[in-house]
């Protein structure tokens, strides 16, 4: 399959261009926007973007921006994929983005497994610690790199102050992402596990779940309301 883009970028023309492995593993269209991610050669991820709305939405260069901060951490534990190219081109209706890092070689699940829990547990406290949320924690987006469960893709994430007001209601949306794509038993275990390693109660982690499932649930029925 090849893969036509409307890049200028040399760094991006020149792996796209000479690609002979390309996979698009998602292709979303929304209202106002557009996204398509694709894996190139197994080596490199891609990934497109143009919003209607460019005040808006800024996401085309969040994913950049946390690795370049994490890369900054010289204590960070974790295999990084290196930020290759961002280009960015604006006008007065819209924004459009091209954006490739490198991709990471380890074992994807399609599911998380009951041993993977706490792995994910120590593995999003070591980053809160950091100042760092992932919010989309479904575990494609996680990779198994010799035992660790390393983050791989940020394209939600967000720098907050740890423990901080911002930080806790952000943590209850990652948390109540996490609870949708696993069961009772799985999610309360990740919850317990992550009570103990942060000392944060399980109330006042459930808490801020609770809080961002009924801000959740109050714009369904408004959408509802409205139609």
């Amino acid at each position: 399959m090849s893969l036509v883009t409307k890049a200028t970028s040399k760094k991006i023309r020149k792996i796209i261009d000479n690609s002979s492995d390309v996979f698009v593993y998602s292709d979303r269209q929304y209202t106002n926007s557009w996204r398509r991610t694709t894996l190139v050669d197994r080596k490199y991820v891609y990934k497109e973007f143009d919003y209607k709305d460019k005040e808006k939405n800024y996401i085309w260069n969040v994913e950049a921006n946390i690795i370049n901060y994490l890369q900054k951490i010289k204590s960070y534990k974790f295999p990084l994929p290196d930020n290759i190219d961002l280009e960015i081109r604006k006008s007065k209706k819209r924004v459009e983005a091209f954006y490739v890092k490198s991709f990471l070689n380890g074992k994807v699940s399609k599911e998380y497994r009951d041993e993977q829990v706490s792995k994910l547990a120590q593995t999003l406290f070591y980053l809160h610690q950091l100042n760092v949320l992932v919010l989309d924690v479904g575990c494609e987006n996680f990779v198994e790199i010799e035992g660790q469960f390393c983050p791989f893709d940020f394209g939600m994430g967000k720098i907050i102050k740890y423990n901080s007001w911002s930080f806790k209601k952000a943590r209850g949306e990652e948390f109540f992402r996490f609870r949708s794509v696993v069961d009772d038993a799985k999610f309360n275990a990740f919850v317990k596990e992550y009570s103990k390693l942060s000392g944060a109660s399980v109330f006042e982690l459930m808490f801020f779940y609770k809080l961002y499932d009924a801000k959740q649930n109050f714009r369904s029925f408004r959408k509802r309301l409205f139609r």
